[in-house]
């Protein structure tokens, strides 16, 4: 008898100290993951439970979950983009009108009033760098959204150069989150000399879209 409760009691013991250990380990699993939080662009997923007749036709990103050191060599930004094709006009319609009324900013791609943010070497390659300090000392923080020119260059139907976000004349980019704070782990933080110090860090999310066609641009961009 007192063999079994003995046996019963070791066995209990063993079972709590293997949960422990093993909820300790998700918990340090999770901490070494390289991710932009769902917060910010948590709208993806939420706008097409309710919009049943969308596809996604295109998606890049290099916010990878791993957990490989990230060593760069030089400033980086880290994003997300989405591009959803609607089959029902209504839900598409529905869909700019909600979203309109919740941006920070409305940007015309064809504009001249708006930057972009994007990593040194592809900004380098565009931009000479005191033109660079001016742009980025000039603009407030909801002027200042994704570079698109890397992520379309070879989608020709969203692609065009000169437009400064890259993307194609008579769209409209809406700015929905905006920040000036770091939200990717510490050990993560690369910083740029040539960005001023209101816009050192930050990040920014929305949407894009064009009247008369059916696509909707979901986008992110954490730095």
């Amino acid at each position: 008898m007192k063999y079994q409760v003995l046996k019963s009691y070791l066995f209990t013991l063993l079972s709590i100290s293997m949960i422990g250990c093993s909820g300790q380990g998700n918990d340090i699993s999770i901490g070494k993951k390289y991710s932009i939080p769902d917060s910010l662009y948590s709208f993806f997923s939420d706008s097409l439970i309710k919009f049943d007749h969308a596809n996604l036709l295109f998606y890049s990103t290099n916010a990878v979950i791993t957990d490989i050191p990230y060593t760069p060599m030089e400033f980086e930004i880290t994003y997300l983009t989405k591009i959803y094709k609607y089959t029902d006009t209504g839900d598409f319609s529905q869909f700019q009108k909600e979203y309109q009324s919740l941006s920070l900013k409305s940007i015309k791609s064809e504009g001249s009033d708006y930057f972009i943010i994007g990593s040194e070497r592809d900004m380098v390659a565009k931009y000479d760098t005191a033109i660079l300090k001016n742009k980025y000392n000039h603009f407030k923080e909801t002027n200042l959204i994704i570079n698109f020119y890397e992520l379309f260059n070879r989608i020709e139907q969203f692609y065009d150069s000169n437009t400064i976000c890259g993307l194609s004349k008579g769209y409209t980019i809406l700015v929905l989150k905006s920040g000036n704070e770091y939200i990717m782990p510490e050990k993560y933080k690369t910083e740029w000399q040539i960005l001023p110090d209101k816009i050192k860090h930050g990040y920014r999310s929305g949407v894009a879209f064009k009247g008369g066609k059916p696509y909707i641009i979901y986008w992110v961009v954490a730095w």
